[in-house]
């Protein structure tokens, strides 16, 4: 009896043994291998808590986390926002020191560096598991998250640009309503220059292609390409992209040829030749919403983000359309974002829920019904155009570049370092202070050492 006993007591003590070394769950995983091993699933009585960080939008993400807890009550979900100028300083230092948040916002810009420190998790095999259907979400976004047949993001929103003009100026020039099939080229303008032409007027009426027009005391300016006050990489990608180039190669230089020199030189054009676009100077000092809200620029080539700002502050009829065509054809610039997974967190599984849920029908259909962005998931685009309509505006334009050939915005691994030079010279060219091979061949020179070092 005695032996009986000592028997089982042994067998309890050995069970309990193995039961605490199979609890364990060590932290593996990085960007370069397979997901970190899955946590167990939370019981009934057991909560855990996901951490969010974002950097703007919070309306609409709180009622998504707050979707997303009702349908899983064991996951809690701590939406984190931060602004944008702190976000990634805070971020890296968070990775640095093992306290990053589970799930963030990944921009395009910062991929290749976050990449690199090897802080994301590759969910292709999430995505290839649970079968999502990708050709539901933008390409060219899908390929900037993705890096050696690793994928680490599925596009979660998107924005584009497209053509917003007023439709009170249009008609004072001479126009019912706004011409089709535009297009531009970097010999002669193309079809766009002269209807730009007659939509700039100077301090005495006349426009750049009459004689007298005084280019000094532009009164109202035909077209504008700054989105609010600051040059950025993605304002001309797409012109390059209609041109047959791009900004940056694959080593993350500058795709310094004749196509990007031509780009260049158009953009340069259009203030110093045609007449129809104000310096940048001129843009740093008055604002291109404010110029556009006071009616002093009648086309803006500006993104979906702007149509609640001119519904609240525009006190004048305005429309949206498409871009210009360029010599080859008309490719829109699609700048999208995806949630990212910290390859170190402790709830992998977990975050990968989140991240469906985010990026299926009732996350998108929430994000899409604020009118905060486009939805990533091109089925709930509708929730989308749905909020503008009732509104009283027609979002369709934006929504149809995702049928358009489309670029990302540029990116490379040391992007800030590169962004510093891009801005300075190009600032200069287009407040007239440096011609566009002077300029490029600085970006050359100074950029390509930062942007791979």
């Amino acid at each position: 009896m005695k032996k009986t006993n000592f028997v089982i007591v042994s067998m309890l003590i050995f069970a309990i043994f193995l039961a605490g070394c199979s609890s364990s769950n060590p932290n593996v995983g990085s960007s370069t291998s397979p997901a970190p091993e899955a946590s167990k699933a939370p019981t009934a009585d057991k909560q855990i808590t996901l951490r969010y960080a974002v950097w703007g939008a919070q309306p609409t993400y709180q009622k998504v986390v707050d979707a997303f807890m009702k349908e899983n009550p064991n996951i809690k979900v701590e939406l984190q926002v931060t602004p944008w100028a702190n976000f990634w300083d805070k971020l890296f230092t968070e990775l640095a020191g093992g306290t990053a948040p589970d799930v963030f916002w990944g921009h395009l810009t910062r991929l290749p560096s976050l990449m690199e420190k090897g802080a994301l998790m590759d969910i292709s095999a999430n995505i290839k598991k649970d079968n999502i259907d990708m050709s539901k979400y933008s390409d060219a976004i899908i390929k900037a998250y993705t890096k050696d047949g690793k994928t680490y993001a599925i596009p979660q929103q998107w924005s584009t640009i497209g053509i917003i003009y007023n439709k009170d100026l249009l008609k004072k020039a001479g126009f019912n309503e706004y011409p089709k099939d535009l297009s531009w080229n970097p010999k002669d303008g193309g079809t766009l220059i002269p209807f730009l032409q007659k939509l700039t007027v100077d301090k005495n009426g006349k426009h750049p292609n009459e004689p007298g027009f005084d280019p000094k005391n532009i009164v109202q300016y035909g077209y504008n390409f700054v989105d609010k006050d600051q040059i950025d990489p993605g304002q001309f990608i797409g012109y390059a992209a209609q041109n047959g180039g791009t900004i940056l190669n694959a080593e993350g230089k500058l795709a310094y040829d004749d196509k990007l020199l031509e780009t260049y030189q158009f953009m340069y054009d259009l203030t110093f030749k045609y007449f129809v676009a104000p310096s940048y100077t001129t843009i740093r000092t008055g604002g291109s919403e404010a110029k556009f809200v006071g009616q002093q620029i009648a086309v803006w080539n500006d993104g979906n983000w702007m149509m609640t700002p001119l519904k609240q502050k525009a006190d004048f009829e305005w429309g949206i359309t498409s871009i210009p065509a360029g010599p080859q054809g008309k490719v829109a610039t699609t700048l999208g974002l995806g949630d990212v997974i910290n390859s170190k967190t402790k709830y992998p599984e977990e975050s990968w829920k989140f991240i469906k849920f985010i990026t299926g029908k009732t996350g998108q259909d929430i994000i899409g019904g604020t009118g905060a962005y486009f939805p990533g998931l091109s089925d709930s685009n509708a929730s989308f155009l749905d909020f503008y309509k009732s509104q009283g505006i027609d979002a369709m334009p934006f929504a149809e570049n995702s049928k358009l050939p489309a670029v990302a915005a540029p990116v490379t691994k040391n992007y800030n370092e590169w962004l510093q030079v891009w801005t300075k010279y190009t600032s200069l060219m287009l407040s007239g202070e440096m011609d566009p091979k002077t300029t490029l061949d600085k970006i050359k020179a100074e950029g390509d050492p930062v942007a791979v070092k």
